[in-house]
């Protein structure tokens, strides 16, 4: 989940914690775009967003740890790069429904565990 003061857009992908590898695949709603071949996800709306609900789909066949990197404009003068969450797996029986997992607000939740740095880039 991504939710915090008006924002313009997002680019969020899943990566094993050990390999860096992309893995698993979002959800495309309404709202967001998904691109499997390199498990991330996007907005697809262009008016400003306050809040922006994400479900990650885990692959099949993987065990591990996920983490997502991220960015989040909130105007092209704002924004927020190399955004990191690291989630504790949830296993997911056949025929369960898709788990969403939190990413986090604007600036990294304090109920996550940081594995990187949250940068403010601010132009002008």
């Amino acid at each position: 989940r991504i939710n915090g003061p008006p924002f313009k857009g997002f680019f969020v992908q899943a990566r094993d914690a050990l390999t860096n590898e992309w893995i698993g695949e979002f959800v495309k709603t309404k709202e967001v775009e998904s691109f499997p071949e390199c498990s991330a996800a996007t907005h697809n709306t262009t008016p400003p967003k306050t809040k922006m609900l994400l479900t990650w789909l885990a692959p099949r066949d993987r065990t591990g740890n996920v983490i997502f990197t991220g960015t989040i404009l909130e105007r092209y003068d704002v924004y927020w790069s190399e955004m990191v969450a690291k989630v504790v797996p949830t296993v997911v029986s056949p025929g369960q429904s898709p788990v969403t997992f939190p990413l986090g607000q604007r600036r990294i939740n304090p109920g996550l565990s940081p594995v990187g740095p949250l940068r403010d880039h601010r132009r002008g």
